[in-house]
């Protein structure tokens, strides 16, 4: 194992994305994930995959839509060598409505946190 991780942080260490698969998502479109994820497929490197995994992970939880995003590596078919798949595992919130509810002396406080939740729920269904 020292030096797997001896090799990744001395030298760049070939590597294609073969495909990326998303699971855990029953309300999120998979357009959605897909649109933050996209630095993934197109990394040509361990290096730039473990980076670009970071950032991706940081915009899905970014949307605060997931209460988890796991981005794991799973070996590419056997017969092309050198090839990953990516595993983009959601858990979405229970419930995608948050924000302040209560009363407001000012009424311009209670349209902007209502727009939120309105413009949270329809980005989410």
């Amino acid at each position: 194992m020292e030096k797997v991780f001896h090799k990744i942080s001395t030298e760049r260490v070939p590597l294609r994305v073969h495909d990326v698969i998303i699971k855990g998502n029953t309300k999120t479109k998979d357009s959605l994930i897909e649109s933050q994820i996209e630095t993934l497929k197109s990394a040509t490197s361990v290096q730039e995959l473990l980076q670009a995994a970071s950032v991706a992970n940081a915009r899905l939880q970014k949307l605060e839509i997931f209460d988890s995003v796991n981005i794991t590596l799973d070996s590419g078919p056997n017969e092309l060598p050198g090839t990953t798949n990516v595993v983009v595992e959601v858990v979405e919130s229970r419930n995608p409505l948050t924000g302040d509810i209560g009363i407001f002396t000012k009424p311009e406080v209670v349209i902007v946190n209502m727009f939120c939740l309105v413009f949270r729920f329809w980005n989410v269904s």
